[in-house]
């Protein structure tokens, strides 16, 4: 049986850091850009206190519920672009990189993404 090509789409993909005191930054998440439908992806990891002490678990934790409220008031394009325009010493973003994506592999990362934090959620 052969599969039928899906149709791709250029998209943007931007790496969330975390620059603690005495550390390197550490990739801490991923945002994948759909510009033309504005619709940001993003998933961030759930292992906090394994990079972290707890001064700085709690702050991080809130991350992604304060991420996804900023990405339905804002939209993706206009969130991401806060980001590149206020994050500094702690927490970091790079610089945006073009990918090209199917439809159906971002429908599969969002789903893996939220099956993901369903576990993080559960675990707490």
């Amino acid at each position: 049986m052969m599969r039928e090509a899906l149709p791709r789409q250029s998209a943007n993909f931007s790496l969330l850091q975390v620059a603690l005191p005495s550390k390197a930054p550490i990739n801490i998440g991923i945002l994948l850009l759909n510009p033309a439908t504005d619709r940001l992806y993003k998933k961030l990891r759930g292992d906090w206190s394994s990079i972290a002490g707890p001064a700085n678990v709690e702050v991080l934790e809130a991350l992604d519920e304060d991420f996804d409220v900023k990405i339905g008031e804002m939209g993706g394009e206009a969130f991401l672009h806060s980001l590149e325009d206020t994050l500094s010493n702690t927490l970091l973003i790079t610089d945006r990189r073009e990918v090209e994506v199917s439809d159906s592999s971002a429908r599969t990362w969002k789903w893996k993404n939220r099956a993901g934090s369903r576990r993080r959620r559960a675990s707490n």
